[in-house]
């Protein structure tokens, strides 16, 4: 919505847009509306029409039943030898009913005359149905109109209809006679007479048995002798539904003019629409609701238009502020950036390719990077440069590139393709100075590993000595409780020893493997204070002990072996030895357990509390490495070391405070001792 790429549109054009987008909606629902009101318009004129040519039919139909039934009483005069009051009455008065005559009689001219001579002249009933109409004396039969009728058809030997005439009902009126010429049969006299039979219809009574049957419509109709002056009677049947249409309903323009020419006359039957008029169209809104519809959406498409152009002005904005701030970047970033074409060839690069590299920024421009790269790395560099163009995206690759100066950096190289595949964003950083910082890193990690190492080492043989010279002291003393002391002592200063020789033979300079500890510690341990046959089991899978935890549990380890060792094998007595050690949940828990005679009632307790050297040393290493004591005895002793692997204070379950923690209670308490009797 702009007049030129990176313009945004100003408020007024936005505007406008919207404005013009709201016209041609409106335009266009107008269109679409005229084209539904014509088709409903057609379509309900239509259905008027064929409403209303079956109103008409149902008219004709009625005209033509009465005649026919005259024809038929003709006929019946006509064939029969002698024709008797009796006889008349029976056969006629099946059309002597609601939907047919109200009254229906057999007419001969007062004067006598045979045949159809011209001239009106008084008309004498001689044959007569009992019918609905009241009056006995049938004085209808001399009204002009009926004796109009009478005279037309003694002239044309045809049926005739009288003009529309009232006699004063207002639930029967109008009323017509329709009037047939007919020789009658040898009477009861014996004389073959010449009469009319006169039948008088109703026309509301006709009508509404013809119509009353039907479902209600709509439909009103008017009947009237189309030759007839003004003023002459008029019958106008009246909806059952609905009234005459006000001026501007869209029924109001509905009619259906027919002329129906009928025993001699022509009647004009005029069928129109009332407001109840039901239609399957009547009922369609279509028109109305498109039009409400289109105009509503117009408006709102103008006021989409709108929002669409101001926002795309902010976003127009907001893209030239993002292409600013992403020039600025491309410019000021601390690496060197680059846009490539697919094959190499450079397109653009920044100005930190001059700080590093010493190249001007248009000097690089239009060539191929790989010209720039050193010679024996320019294969490899081609293969990746071949991934990046099918979009593998390349981190952290390293190659040699050729300075301004003629000499060759180290460059890392980070790149990917564009979302649109047309070029190559790369990014880069000489790593020359870093390298050789790293790599002089590494030689003193090197030399610091082994000086560790080494330290490791001669710690242990430090203590190996010590570990000798008590064991020469022992040897020129006679007191046989120095030399036991002296033996422990030295099983001690071997515990410790081993995680330093264990430290100094793997990899790691801070941990040990605890169950490979375990496996060598026991087995030095048994070798030496047996007394007896051991059935050793050391049951320990892989499970890492820093250097502060593993020499108090080696130390721990090592007193409760050589106590197991010295009760349970006493004598000479073949023991059973087992140690578990297993890692859950951040906890270590060791375990040490015998077949020997078990703990005594109170004396694992006392030995806690310091009876014992041993086990007071345990309970000692325990609190330091935060953990706790179990013990269970009978039959046998099993004592289980657990601690957090965690750095002091971060373990699970472990208190900040001696209070709440197992471990601020004397270790071998009652919660953390349960000794079986």
């Amino acid at each position: 919505m702009s007049n030129r790429p990176g313009h945004p549109s100003s408020p007024l054009q936005t505007i406008a847009y919207a404005l013009l987008a709201a016209a041609i909606g409106l335009a266009f629902t107008a269109g679409v509306y005229a084209e539904l009101a014509a088709d409903r318009r057609d379509r309900l004129e239509a259905g008027f029409a064929f409403d209303a040519a079956q109103r008409t039919e149902l008219v004709r139909e009625a005209f033509a039943h009465h005649g026919d039934a005259l024809e038929s009483i003709k006929r019946f005069f006509e064939n029969s030898s002698g024709v008797t009051n009796g006889e008349f009455t029976r056969f006629a008065s099946a059309w002597a009913s609601v939907k047919g005559f109200r009254s229906l009689v057999w007419a001969v001219p007062d004067d006598g005359s045979d045949g159809n001579p011209p001239g009106g002249g008084e008309l004498r009933p001689v044959y007569r149905v009992p019918t609905l109409d009241s009056d006995a004396e049938l004085a209808w039969l001399g009204l002009s109109a009926v004796r109009s009728a009478v005279a037309e058809a003694r002239v044309s030997g045809r049926m005739n209809a009288s003009e529309l005439f009232e006699l004063g009902d207002a639930r029967y009126d109008p009323f017509v006679a329709l009037c047939l010429p007919v020789y009658a049969a040898w009477d009861e006299s014996g004389v073959r007479r010449f009469g009319l039979v006169i039948g008088l219809v109703s026309l509301p009574t006709v009508s509404n048995a013809l119509i009353s049957p039907e479902l209600p419509t709509g439909l009103p109709f008017s009947i009237r002798d189309y030759g007839a002056g003004p003023g002459a009677p008029e019958y106008r049947y009246a909806s059952r539904i609905g009234a005459m249409p006000p001026p501007g309903h869209q029924y109001r323009r509905l009619s259906y003019p027919r002329i129906l020419d009928f025993s001699g006359r022509s009647w004009f039957v005029e069928v129109r629409a009332s407001t109840g008029y039901v239609s399957g169209v009547s009922s369609d809104a279509g028109p109305e609701f498109f039009l409400f519809a289109g105009a509503l959406a117009s408006f709102v498409l103008g006021f989409a238009v709108h929002s669409l152009s101001r926002s795309r002005a902010r976003a127009e904005a907001s893209a030239a502020a993002a292409g600013e701030e992403a020039e600025l970047f491309f410019q000021l970033g601390p690496d060197m950036f680059m846009i490539t074409e697919l094959d190499g060839r450079i397109r653009r690069l920044n100005s930190e390719w001059t700080a590093s590299l010493g190249y001007r920024v248009g000097e690089l421009e239009g060539y191929l990077l790989i010209d720039f790269i050193h010679p024996d790395d320019r294969e490899e560099s081609i293969r990746v440069c071949r991934g990046v163009g099918d979009g593998i995206a390349l981190e952290g690759y390293v190659n040699r590139v050729r300075t301004a100066a003629g000499d060759y950096r180290r460059v890392e190289w980070r790149a990917r393709r564009a979302p649109g595949g047309g070029a190559v964003f790369v990014g880069a950083r000489d790593v020359t100075e870093r390298e050789s910082m790293e790599e002089r890193l590494r030689g003193s990690l090197v030399e610091r590993e082994a000086l560790i190492k080494e330290v490791h080492h001669r710690v242990k043989n430090n203590m190996q000595v010590i570990s000798s010279l008590l064991e020469l002291g022992s040897m020129d003393e006679a007191d046989a409780r120095f030399t036991a002391v002296a033996k422990e002592a030295r099983g001690r200063i071997r515990s410790m020893a081993l995680v330093h020789e264990q430290l100094y033979k793997r990899d790691s300079i801070s941990s040990i493997d605890l169950g490979e500890y375990l496996r060598e510690l026991a087995g030095r341990v048994v070798g030496e204070f047996a007394s007896g046959a051991v059935d050793l089991v050391v049951d320990a899978g892989v499970v890492p002990l820093d250097i502060d935890a593993a020499i108090p549990c080696g130390l721990a380890v090592n007193e409760l072996v050589t106590n197991a060792l010295k009760y349970a094998g006493a004598g000479g007595r073949r023991a059973s030895l087992r140690i578990s050690a297993r890692e859950e949940g951040g906890w270590c828990s060791v375990a040490v357990e015998d077949d020997g005679p078990g703990f005594p009632d109170g004396a694992f307790e006392r030995s806690m509390a310091g009876a014992t050297l041993g086990l007071s040393l345990v309970s000692g290493l325990a609190s330091q490495l935060r953990g706790e004591l179990r013990a269970s005895s009978g039959p046998g002793a099993r004592v289980e070391l657990r601690f957090p692997l965690a750095p002091r204070g971060a373990g699970p379950g472990l208190a900040d405070s001696p209070s709440d923690s197992p471990v601020g209670r004397p270790v071998g308490a009652p919660s953390g001792v349960s000794p079986r009797s």
